[in-house]
């Protein structure tokens, strides 16, 4: 019966260019993605290089004595800066999530977060207004259409033509005859998706490693559960009363409203609940906040050379002039900490509740899984940010120490500035993640198995009757 029913499905066009059209489609969105990708990782390349080949260059001129290298205010506050990169994860490239919102690399100096932050430029506006075309929103979105297109007469489509009744009068079991047509169909669907995967993994990832086997296998069991539901759910309508093209268009009904219009309201919600974080008023209050606190570190440093005339010229006047510079930044930095918290804060609050809200749909739950294989979900860019936080405080106090004792930079402390670390990006840790999402579609894919089961007893029941009849 397997053998016969994928004969059967060979033999429907609409299934092979469908399946087709599928793959080309998710080769180039990877190779979109990957595109993409490079672009990205070849702009943080050269400015980690820029970086590099400047402090190697102080690290020199220290050596020789050079006043402005071996000036900690000189270096913190204008020779020295420090580029730091986001680790790109296997993946990446075929769910884009919230990567395109910040850029994948900082430069910092000695100068408070605020200047960083303003530096920083997300992805171009047309980019962030149209969305991304990736891997995870081509699968999550037509996966199911190819699904409903093999499963939306799998009972009435039988029963019209006639083959459930020749079944029964063959004596055979019209359930055990369209379970094994739905099982059938169920694993063709599945084993399309694995080599939609593996052919995105293949054009988007540069190279092959135990993560890369990890996110295929990882990505793989996340869409056969969306697979299983949606296989499950189009049993559950054919068995309902109606003839095909009526379970057709409830099917696509259900597609137009689990895919589009669920996750739009849950994005309505939570824009209403928690709208999010405005950039530009970030911006705004760290600006107020920067020149309020700037004015009165001015106001003190003016103060204090009053209080001092003759440290107004030579080495005196520069040492006191950076200690001013890094007492000024202490107290930006500390005027700002609150709006950059307040904003974490709320950017979590709103991840929280679009994470509560995702279980309404399928497809929500579904993309937050690859996202999270990715590393590109809200949750490991903030990640992210708090590293580049930390790291900028190191930084800061590494500089500032020596500003305040007076101490000049020699060609080994170079060698000891701060190293940055970012995140590290498991895929075993991500699948871990990602498990609940797998388990919920696997539950509600059972659920309506057993529903199913149930009404095909009772149509074992009923088809005798009809055609003794």
């Amino acid at each position: 019966m397997i053998g016969a029913e994928l004969s059967l499905l060979r033999r429907e066009p609409h299934l092979k260019w469908g399946a087709l059209a599928l793959l080309m489609l998710v080769a180039i969105a990877a190779w979109n993605g990957r595109m993409l990708l490079e672009s990205r990782t070849a702009d943080a390349t050269l400015a980690l290089q820029e970086s590099r080949d400047t402090i190697e260059a102080l690290a020199k001129q220290a050596g020789n004595g050079n006043p402005t290298a071996t000036s900690p205010g000189a270096a913190a506050f204008g020779a020295v800066s420090a580029t730091i990169v986001r680790h790109i994860a296997t993946g990446e490239s075929l769910a884009i999530g919230q990567t395109d919102l910040e850029a994948n690399f900082q430069t910092l100096t000695a100068r408070n977060p605020y200047a960083s932050f303003a530096a920083s430029a997300p992805d171009n506006a047309l980019r962030l207004a149209v969305g991304n075309f990736d891997v995870a929103f081509v699968l999550v979105w037509l996966v199911p259409l190819l699904v409903i297109a093999a499963f939306f007469d799998i009972v009435a489509g039988e029963r019209e033509r006639g083959v459930l009744a020749l079944a029964v009068v063959a004596g055979a079991a019209a359930s055990r005859y369209l379970w094994t047509k739905w099982l059938t169909r169920t694993l063709a669907s599945i084993v399309v998706t694995w080599l939609a995967v593996a052919l995105a993994i293949v054009v988007g990832e540069q190279t092959w490693t135990g993560d890369t086997a990890i996110a295929l296998l990882a990505w793989g069991t996340v869409l056969s559960a969306y697979v299983f539901f949606w296989a499950a759910l189009a049993l559950a309508c054919n068995v309902g009363r109606g003839n095909s093209e009526r379970h057709a268009a409830v099917l696509a009904a259900a597609w137009l409203t689990l895919v589009i219009l669920l996750p739009a309201a849950i994005n309505l919600i939570v824009s209403n609940v928690f709208p999010a974080p405005s950039r530009v008023e970030l911006a705004a209050q760290l600006r107020e906040a920067t020149e309020s606190a700037d004015r009165a570190a001015a106001k003190d440093r003016d103060r204090w050379f009053f209080d001092h005339p003759d440290l107004r010229s030579g080495e005196a006047e520069r040492v006191a002039y950076y200690r001013s510079v890094a007492a000024s930044e202490r107290v930006i930095t500390a005027a700002i900490t609150p709006q950059l918290s307040a904003f974490e804060t709320r950017a979590a609050e709103r991840r929280e509740l679009t994470r509560r809200l995702q279980w309404l749909s399928p497809a929500a739950t579904t993309h937050d899984a690859l996202t999270v294989l990715s590393h590109t979900d809200g949750a490991s860019q903030a990640a992210f940010r708090d590293a580049a936080l930390q790291f900028h405080a190191r930084w800061q106090a590494f500089f500032f120490e020596r500003i305040d004792g007076d101490r000049a930079l020699t060609h080994e402390d170079y060698a000891r500035l701060p190293k940055f670390e970012s995140p590290s990006t498991s895929s075993l840790l991500a699948l871990q993640r990602a498990a609940t999402n797998v388990i919920v579609l696997f539950c509600i894919g059972v659920l309506l198995c057993l529903y199913c089961g149930v009404r095909l007893v009772r149509l074992d029941a009923i088809l005798p009757q009809e055609e003794g009849g």
